[in-house]
């Protein structure tokens, strides 16, 4: 039966892991440098890292030389049979980056402009009634038709 074990980082900036007592994660194995790998938060999400160049890891069997961004479920192999599941408890926050943020800010304006429009509507003050009278023809064709003058005034 494999070894399976939880290792929480909450509160954590980083967390190192290697063959080094001092790692947050010290593993001991054949090809586990003392420092193998950084991981980090970042703006996009949690990021791994080589601490030593010619020391790879591997995510999901793909050799990582540098960094890379983790997600959650990714499996990270360090040295020669150490295997290690990432599980991010939030991986949908940290795959949506400031977005979300902004279309809610953006969101909580429009809403606050709504009720403001419904409290203080900005129209024009209605013009006063017109008064209407009836319109007399002026004069009456031959064939018997009103006709009637109307004058348009000029713009």
């Amino acid at each position: 039966m494999p070894d399976h074990r939880l290792v929480p980082i909450q509160g954590k900036r980083t967390l190192t892991i290697g063959s080094d007592p001092t790692c947050d994660l010290s593993i001991q194995g054949p090809g586990i440098a003392a420092r193998h790998l950084i991981i980090q938060p970042r703006e996009q999400g949690w990021q791994a890292a080589t601490l030593q160049l010619h020391t790879p890891f591997y995510i999901n069997d793909r050799p990582v030389y540098g960094l890379a961004l983790l997600q959650d479920g990714d499996h990270i192999r360090i040295g020669d049979n150490v295997t290690l599941v990432w599980h991010d408890p939030l991986p949908s926050q940290a795959q949506q980056g400031p977005w979300l943020g902004l279309l809610l800010i953006l969101l909580s304006i429009l809403a606050g402009l709504a009720v403001l429009f419904a409290m203080f509507r900005f129209d024009a003050p209605p013009a006063p009634a017109a008064v209407h009278q009836p319109i007399q023809p002026a004069a009456t064709s031959p064939e018997g038709h009103p006709i009637y003058r109307i004058a348009i005034p000029r713009p």
